[in-house]
């Protein structure tokens, strides 16, 4: 992931998944394909870290669709430009959530720990929203944003997004 999220819960955050194993995507791949063939499956959420760091994200979306299975996809939004955009929308995906800290980039920015991401979170949510795919908004409520949590809800609306996850 190209941010730093201080309220991150994934362990690989720290070395930036270097710890993760070598041939991980060939295993997730086989398991994923294991559990769609033999479970009756309604949806699966893709997250991270952040999905779209990984170029080879399209291969588990490719399982999933495959077997018919809604996906769902969880995002900071700051690597998505139209053209990913436009490569996902085919997918159908009920949503892509993407999480937005503050109104501002200083509040925004200050939670995902570096300057720029407010602006290319801006940015992926337009791309999504021209492609035609569905955002649901995201905040997580901390003490630094907590009061400014109305501001938020409005920007995600400026932005059309309709509906929102708190975390």
């Amino acid at each position: 992931c190209q941010q730093k999220c201080g309220y991150c819960y994934n362990a690989w955050r720290e070395d930036n998944g270097a710890g993760m194993e070598a041939g991980t995507q060939k295993k997730l791949l086989q398991r994923v394909e294991r559990v769609l063939s033999r479970l009756e499956v309604d949806h699966v959420t893709v997250t991270g870290g952040e999905p779209f760091a990984r170029k080879d994200v399209w291969e588990l979306l490719d399982v999933v669709s495959t077997h018919r299975v809604g996906i769902q996809i969880i995002s900071n939004g700051g690597l998505i430009d139209d053209a990913i955009a436009e490569r996902l929308a085919p997918y159908r995906p009920h949503y892509v959530q993407v999480t937005l800290d503050g109104p501002t980039a200083e509040l925004h920015d200050a939670h995902v720990g570096g300057e720029g991401h407010f602006s290319k979170t801006l940015a992926g949510i337009a791309a999504l929203r021209r492609a035609g795919v569905t955002v649901v908004g995201c905040t997580v409520i901390t003490r630094k944003n907590a009061a400014r949590l109305a501001e938020i809800i409005t920007l995600f609306r400026s932005l059309g997004v309709r509906h929102m996850a708190l975390s």
